[in-house]
């Protein structure tokens, strides 16, 4: 607390729940997120209700985008994630058919359904993706 500053203070009151909500906050990056609109609010002098607000209101965005991105995995089957990872490895249609023993026609539709799933346009996005949430791929 600053010099002549009270506990019931609206500052002192904002910061003790901002401690609170930061305890919950799972994520760290969210955590980063809400402590910098808390540095921004209190750099440019804003009501604490503002830059607590800001602060929570990222806490809330993130864990939605997490939680979305979570839900997009889970609507993947088995087969679209190995062809999602062997997109990611650089394999052609015609490869993934291959390896996967089936037409060529039916990887094209089940390229067509992750694209749709995980809200995607292209191919390159796939591998994007798959690399974030999977980690490095061998290039094939």
């Amino acid at each position: 607390m600053a010099q002549g500053e009270t506990r019931d203070s609206p500052r002192a009151a904002g910061l003790d729940r901002l401690r609170r909500i930061v305890a919950r906050a799972a994520d760290p990056w969210a955590v980063g997120l809400a402590l910098a609109a808390v540095v921004f609010g209190l750099a440019i002098g804003a009501h604490p209700f503002w830059w607590l607000a800001g602060a929570v209101a990222i806490i809330i965005v993130h864990q939605l985008a997490v939680i979305a991105n979570t839900a997009q995995e889970q609507d993947l089957t088995e087969r679209q994630l190995e062809i999602a990872r062997q997109i990611a490895e650089g394999s052609t249609d015609t490869e993934i058919a291959g390896d996967l023993g089936v037409p060529e026609r039916v990887v094209e539709k089940e390229i067509r359904r992750i694209l749709e799933n995980l809200h995607r346009k292209n191919r390159s996005q796939i591998k994007r993706w798959y690399i974030r949430r999977h980690g490095e791929v061998e290039e094939s």
